[in-house]
């Protein structure tokens, strides 16, 4: 949602610390969520979700079990168009924009884009942060 984006500029302006903590859904285990928690540390503002070889259902089934224990926002850091949830409060497309292979500096971008252009009726705002 845009307030996660008027977030971290509050926070950048203000030079106060933000602190995300990267899971990787391909090895993180779904039904340990609540313990995964109680390792992180207490300064912990968001939580990024992504890798680069997850699947969708492994991506899915990690935001919805972080959903279920943790009111800290959920931020994909996708390696793929296919890594996207709509349980997820918010996600980077600069993730999507490494290194200089056309299908991620291009087709991804655009198959994301178009997925939630239908889905939220072309209000991007409400869901995406981008960079």
């Amino acid at each position: 949602m845009s307030h996660y984006y008027s977030y971290i500029l509050n926070a950048y302006s203000k030079k106060q610390k933000l602190l995300a903590i990267l899971i990787d859904p391909e090895k993180f285990d779904s039904q340990n969520a609540t313990h995964f928690l109680t390792k992180i540390p207490k300064n912990t503002t968001h939580l990024f979700v992504g890798g680069s070889t997850t699947t969708k259902e492994q991506t899915e089934s990690t935001v919805a079990a972080l959903n279920q224990v943790t009111q800290l926002p959920l931020f994909l850091f996708p390696g793929d168009a296919d890594h996207i949830s709509n349980n997820a409060d918010a996600i980077l497309f600069l993730s999507l924009l490494s290194g200089n292979n056309p299908e991620y500096l291009i087709t991804q971008q655009i198959q994301v884009g178009c997925r939630f252009k239908r889905k939220h009726n072309g209000n991007y705002t409400h869901r995406i942060l981008v960079n």
